[in-house]
């Protein structure tokens, strides 16, 4: 005999050839279609029956209550009256004698399954029994569909009315009565745990939808780059900087790209921001504060069907813990301690009692985050000997018996530090070289030549000393000389610099523009966002990369660690890439900095504080080198950039001499970068837009306190490029774009401009022209005592520049630059032999050859569109 799922005032036995009993609900079909059924028709809804036919909608609306009142959880259901109702097992949008012929045929399907089960079942009212009944009696499986009307959004018809389905589910899979297929990832509202959220693209300034496309246009002449609306005067497109009308794609202007502009207040980025709307609660969330939900479908296993046949009504619990294998390992772990300490051991147990209702509510994702960190702080407390196994829905721990201490009470390990020398090796190698090179020179000193060095030293007179060591006395003391005055002035510096005011606080634009920077791009913008200047807002230009560099963007700002991000699809060079930022830009102040740079948390704020001064239109950060420790290179490097730097520009900032705000970092007044019309094409970008700053009259000055970190070349191949594509663009920009300024009759810029042109002359262009010449002429006077001369030469070289990077130190006084000590030996020759030499060679490139105009710096197309000089 089996049993029947009956619903009504109470189950009865029936046999299993008793024809099923339908409830009619809803009017009264036609009989004679039915008559060829098996079965037995009511219409009486207090009676007890197996299935139920809906014939029209007031029936269906009120069915779900009859179902609750009657307990009937595992009833099939067929619905005629077109209500589509998702708790249905078969639905018709008529009642025609096919569709009710269909209907009970499946209904009589249905019915058959329960029977199977025993009477314990049919009477069951815990949810992991009726779920498990109702996935059976349904083939098997509990598989979720789309619905509209849930907030949810998806349903789970074989579940029936049965509450929170997905929660119990869960605990019947931890069980291994139920497996789970994934099935979809929706989006949930965080006010109202909604699905039904219309998701659009919108601005990221202030989320409007009214978005439209337009295009970038790059004027090769000028170096114009701005959106196309910028440069449309009725059907011509005229430059808005030099007014030149641009007639020919490819020659005189090109489209490398396009943005997304907001109609409503105008702001453009390279792509949209992704916004949710609410549809029931009306809530608007970014995409960083929507959650995700993850949905699962499910079917029964063996051992969920062999509970149903065999009558297992345990309820589940959640120390329930049927992994054999971890039991066993907890029994010998257990079993081990308390052999060997001999006294008996303690099991914790750390249970996750809402591990299913976490899931349910906020994801797989979320219920894992929160289960790591409880295993990671667990882990934290254990000791060598405890032994921690993983359970589904708990934590068990295994203690040894530690008498009257406590296991948390164990006194830490002590651990010995160890010290590591780093990089030692080839500054040994260094030392013997060098110790090595100047004995061999003191032997082919002794060789070559009679001459006493000392005896050569002391028996010249002032006449004779000057002829020999002129270009020391000329070029190198003067210099030197003013560089200590700073070092003097010391004191009236710090009380002449005013502290950054606290009522300037402009809005800040800080342009990133750069190609290929994928792996340094996220460093720059997190040293942005840790500020202590608030009012920033971040513009990254990707000039053409191809690394992936707009995906970091685009990671980033989604984020909302940057504001725009805009890409080109062509590379068009640093300059456009720049003004294209320029363009975008909203603050009254705009910082230009290097992808790979990082500053220091109170830079922004400092390199404010001249602004605040209104003549003051720009102000050069201080630059220090990153990767000093990186090789013997980057180390001279950084001496280097502490003394030209660091020292240098103190003093020609008290003189007002100020000529490179550098591209590294550096703060411009945006009405100044727009009187001029941005950036000029080519290369040394940062210099030429400097020049023409303090033509138009605006002042330059220097921040010594706004620290920004770059990094150098680390190989000597890399240093030769940099430094030749640098002294070559110096050259063409002062000597030959704005030459004018060495005329003294030339009435158009101040005086002040030709002093900085003759102060390039005497302190780069003249000592690297001279010192191949003062060779020529030592060996010629002094043949084989030449080696000699210039040994008290490189003498004179390490205490000038030795001095000076040492005064350098003492002026900064940041922490770390001591580490540069050892170096300074080596800076003088560094700088007087190596550096000038790569100078000779940029200007001879430069001066016959012009080799500006054929740098990769930038795109050749770009600049064969560029004006030449």
């Amino acid at each position: 005999m089996a049993i029947s799922t009956l619903a009504g005032p109470a189950s009865e036995n029936v046999e299993h050839d008793t024809p099923p009993r339908l409830l009619i609900s809803g009017g009264t079909p036609r009989f004679a279609t039915l008559a060829e059924f098996d079965c037995r028709f009511s219409n009486d809804a207090d009676a007890p029956f197996e299935g139920v036919i809906i014939l029209d909608r007031a029936a269906a609306a009120e069915l779900p209550e009859l179902l609750r009142r009657r307990r009937a959880w595992l009833v099939p259901i067929a619905d005629l009256s077109g209500a589509q109702s998702w708790y249905v097992d078969i639905s018709c949008a008529d009642t025609s004698p096919l569709s009710i012929r269909r209907a009970v045929e499946e209904l009589i399907r249905v019915i058959e399954r329960p029977d199977r089960l025993p009477a314990t079942v049919a009477a069951a009212t815990d949810d992991e029994t009726l779920l498990l009944a109702r996935t059976y009696s349904r083939g098997g499986r509990l598989q979720p569909v789309y619905d509209g009307a849930s907030p949810s959004l998806l349903r789970y018809p074989a579940a029936g009315l049965l509450e929170s389905p997905t929660v119990t589910a869960e605990r019947l899979c931890e069980a291994g009565w139920l497996d789970r297929t994934f099935f979809d990832r929706l989006h949930v509202c965080p006010r109202c745990v909604s699905s039904r959220l219309n998701v659009r693209e919108e601005c990221s300034a202030c989320r409007s939808p009214q978005l439209a496309a337009e295009s970038f246009v790059h004027h090769f002449r000028c170096g114009f780059q701005a959106t196309e609306r910028h440069f449309f005067q009725g059907e011509a497109l005229i430059c808005p900087k030099c007014r030149r009308r641009l007639r020919h794609f490819g020659v005189d202007y090109d489209r490398p790209g396009s943005a997304r502009t907001c109609r409503a207040c105008q702001h453009v980025d390279g792509d949209a921001s992704i916004g949710f709307v609410c549809i029931d609660c009306g809530a608007h969330s970014d995409a960083a504060q929507v959650t995700v939900r993850d949905w699962h479908g499910y079917s029964m296993t063996a051992a969920g069907e062999q509970r149903l046949l065999g009558g297992d009504l345990r309820r589940l619990k959640p120390d329930n813990i049927r992994d054999e294998a971890r039991v066993q390992s907890l029994a010998e772990h257990w079993l081990r301690i308390q052999s060997r300490y001999g006294r008996p051991s303690v099991v914790l147990q750390v249970a996750f009692t809402r591990a299913s209702v976490v899931r349910a509510e906020h994801g797989d994702r979320y219920l894992m985050a929160v289960r790591q960190q409880a295993i990671e702080i667990v882990r934290g407390e254990l000791r060598d000997t405890d032994l921690m196994i993983e359970a589904p829905d708990a934590l068990l721990v295994v203690l040894p018996g530690n008498g009257s201490t406590c296991h948390r009470c164990t006194p830490p390990t002590a651990f010995k530090p160890a010290v590591v020398a780093v990089g030692g090796g080839p500054r040994h190698r260094h030392k013997d070289d060098r110790a090595a090179s100047a004995g061999s020179d003191e032997r082919r000193c002794r060789a070559m030549s009679d001459l006493d060095p000392t005896r050569l030293l002391f028996d010249l007179d002032a006449r004779a000393a000057f002829a020999v060591f002129w270009p020391v006395l000329l070029l190198d003391i003067p210099r030197h000389t003013i560089g200590f005055l700073v070092v003097l002035a010391r004191e009236t510096l710090a009380s002449v610099d005013a502290p950054p005011s606290p009522d300037f606080t402009p809005l800040v634009s800080v342009v990133l523009a750069g190609h290929n920077e994928r792996h340094a791009i996220a460093g720059c913008v997190s040293s942005l966002r840790e500020q202590s200047y608030r009012r920033i807002e971040i513009i990254c230009v990707d000039d053409g990369s191809t690394d992936g560099m707009m995906r970091e963007l685009a990671q980033l700002r989604s984020a909302g660690l940057i504001d725009v991000a805009v890409s080109t699809s062509i590379r068009i060079g640093k300059s456009a890439a720049g003004n294209l930022g320029l363009s975008l830009a909203r603050g009254e102040v705009v910082v230009i900095t290097d992808c790979d740079c990082a500053c220091d948390r109170d830079a922004i704020h400092r390199l404010l504080a001249p602004l605040a001064d209104p003549r003051v239109g720009v102000v050069a950060g201080n630059i220090a080198v990153r990767n000093a420790e990186a090789s013997l290179l980057t180390a001279l490097q950084a001496v280097e950039y502490l003394v030209g730097i660091c020292l240098g520009r103190r003093m020609l900032d008290m003189l007002g001499q100020i000529t490179c705000a550098s591209g590294a970092f550096s703060a411009f007044r945006r009405t100044a970068l727009l009187e001029l019309g941005g950036m000029e094409t080519g290369a040394g970008e940062d210099l030429d837009l400097t020049l023409r700053m303090r033509r138009a009259g605006w002042r330059v000055r220097f921040a010594a306190d706004a620290w920004c970190l770059t990094r150098v070349p680390e190989h000597f191949p890399q240093l030769l490029r940099q430094r030749l594509r640098w002294e070559r663009e110096a050259l063409r920009l002062r000597l030959r774009k704005y030459r004018t300024g060495l005329d003294p009759l030339d009435r158009g810029p101040p005086m002040s401009e030709m002093l900085h042109r003759i102060e390039y002359l005497v302190t780069h262009v003249v000592p690297a022209v001279a010192f191949p010449l003062y060779l020529i002429w030592l060996i010629d006077v002094f043949g084989s005592a030449t080696i000699t001369v210039l040994t008290m030469v490189t003498l004179f070289y390490l205490a000038l520049d030795g001095i000076a990077a040492l005064c350098a130190l003492a002026i900064i006084g940041r922490p770390g630059s001591s580490r540069l000590l050892p170096y300074i030996v080596l800076f003088g020759p560094f700088q007087a032999y190596l550096v000038r030499s790569i100078r000779l060679i940029a200007y001879i490139q430069e001066w016959v050859f012009r080799s500006s105009y054929r740098d990769n710096f930038v795109p050749r197309r770009v600049l064969e569109g560029a004006p030449r000089f």
